[in-house]
């Protein structure tokens, strides 16, 4: 047992530099392009016999549904108007009716954005207010601030802005908004 020992001790492994680079073979699985209606439909089945917490994150996907669909619409820039009115009816929705929904603070601010996109600047800044109010904790307070710093600086009312840029700023170097602050 001596004598393996010290062959083992002779045997020296390959460093990693003298070792061979290994080729895995790629393996590329595409998967399935659905339509936003086909998604729809897949919500639709698969939310109705499950329970109240399933019944939220069914509905929320399907109002970021008419969201995207709005927006695409938009996008297109045609001579056609995108609706807003169903997303923002979805979101206004689940904000009443489900007021402990721990994603709450994505439904206000989507809702918020809805408004924004629809041109209704008024209700969007509403909703934005009441998000900072009401959702302390939400990772979408440092952007509420920017875009109330920014709407008070559009509007003159500088001291207001230098107050909500304040607030971005206090969130910290890593934020996506804090340069654009400064």
């Amino acid at each position: 047992s001596c004598a393996s020992l010290e062959q083992m001790l002779q045997d020296t492994p390959p460093t990693l530099a003298e070792l061979e680079p290994v080729a895995l073979a790629e393996q590329a699985e595409t998967l399935p392009v659905l339509s936003a209606d086909a998604l729809e439909s897949m919500y639709l089945a698969y939310a109705h016999p499950q329970n109240d917490q399933t019944q939220i994150v069914v509905r929320h996907r399907l109002a970021d549904l008419e969201l995207q669909r709005a927006q695409e619409q938009l996008a297109l820039a045609d001579d056609t108007q995108p609706s807003f009115h169903n997303a923002i009816a979805s979101y206004t929705a689940l904000v009443h009716t489900y007021p402990q929904y721990p994603h709450r603070d994505r439904l206000l601010y989507q809702l918020a954005k809805a408004y924004d996109l629809s041109g209704d600047s008024e209700a969007s800044h509403s909703v934005l207010a009441q998000l900072s109010r009401e959702e302390h904790g939400s990772g979408q307070l440092t952007e509420v601030y920017f875009r109330r710093a920014e709407r008070d600086f559009t509007a003159g009312r500088y001291a207001q802005a230098e107050q909500a840029y304040a607030q971005v700023l206090g969130a910290g170097e890593t934020t996506a908004f804090y340069t654009r602050a400064l």
